[in-house]
């Protein structure tokens, strides 16, 4: 997915006013890896993020299956990546509140049993469809080089995240 180049690029960039920045990564409950990028600037917190949800998805990814391809379907699922975008404010000097937008890709697959593949099998994508969220998350300072970040995001659940400040 191309949101991974965007998102990392992203994450790459920094302000030149800025007056502190951090770098967090974290879990979701909904089994989603995140990693975000947070700037300051007087009292407004500015955020950019990426998070990619574990996939179910089994072996390989085919196109369209072959007729010698195993036709025994094993299940389905579903699985997302996001680019995350947040506002925020400092009510104090250790804590931060920001309001995220979430938009990303969401591919449901069939899973297909086929000995031949890694993983036991392969997996088709059925369809792809846009997905968008939003949430809160507070940011607290634990000491000078170190944050966490509780929050709550529609698309990806409840999150946890650690925070390295620079």
């Amino acid at each position: 997915m191309n949101y991974k180049c965007i998102a990392l690029v992203g994450l790459i960039m920094t302000t030149t006013t800025a007056r502190a920045q951090s770098i967090g990564f974290g879990y979701s409950s909904n089994k989603s890896f995140l990693v975000d990028c947070t700037w300051t600037h007087d009292k407004s917190i500015y955020q950019l993020g990426l998070a990619v949800q574990q996939s179910d998805a089994v072996g390989k990814k085919v196109d369209s299956r072959l007729p010698n391809y195993g036709l025994s379907a094993t299940g389905t699922g579903n699985s997302y990546a996001s680019l995350d975008f947040g506002v925020g404010f400092k009510p104090t000097n250790s804590v931060k509140v920001v309001f995220i937008g979430s938009a990303g890709q969401r591919e449901y697959f069939t899973n297909y049993a086929d000995g031949r593949f890694n993983g036991g099998g392969y997996h088709i994508v059925d369809n792809t469809k846009f997905v968008a969220g939003g949430g809160i998350s507070v940011y607290i300072d634990l000491s000078r080089k170190w944050g966490a970040e509780l929050g709550f995001n529609s698309l990806h659940g409840a999150l946890a995240t650690i925070q390295y400040l620079f």
